[in-house]
């Protein structure tokens, strides 16, 4: 009797720190999810920063994006920064941005788009950041790779 109990314990014991073991694994969109680091270039300098979170069909893309504005054909100089969404799909990278950029004239929102391409390992593309508020239209390349 003694020995049917102590193999009981022992067995509960074994099935919890089992349990734990599997409830600490990710899984499901969290545990699909990759970060992706890269820089942006042309009439900004900066980083670009993406979480892909990978699926069946289209995976979705969510980041952060703060560059610095260079002066280019007369424009404005200062920071943007601001939330990028968007998807992969059969290869192709497609994203909106939202954000405000400081300038030495003041505050304004803008809004923008990037488009390229997506392997297993890279990205690159174009983008293109306009503004309404202050008159400026930004452009140039992009490039990440997963970390």
């Amino acid at each position: 009797m003694k020995r049917a109990f102590a193999v009981l314990i022992l067995c509960s014991f074994a099935a919890l720190g089992l349990s734990a073991c599997v409830g600490s694994t990710p899984s499901g969109p969290q545990g699909d999810q990759q970060l992706w680091k890269g820089p942006i270039s042309g009439m900004v300098s900066g980083e670009v920063e993406m979480t892909i979170r990978k699926s069946a069909g289209a995976s979705k893309v969510l980041g952060r994006l703060n560059v610095k504005m260079s002066k280019a054909h007369g424009e404005h100089t200062g920071t943007i920064s601001g939330t990028v969404n968007g998807k992969v799909i059969n290869g192709e990278f497609s994203a909106t941005f939202n954000g405000m950029a400081t300038v030495e004239e003041g505050r304004g929102q803008v809004r923008g788009r990037f488009k390229g391409s997506f392997s297993e390992n890279t990205a690159s593309g174009t983008w293109i950041i306009e503004s309404n508020e202050i008159a400026a239209k930004y452009t140039g390349e992009w490039r990440m790779t997963r970390q």
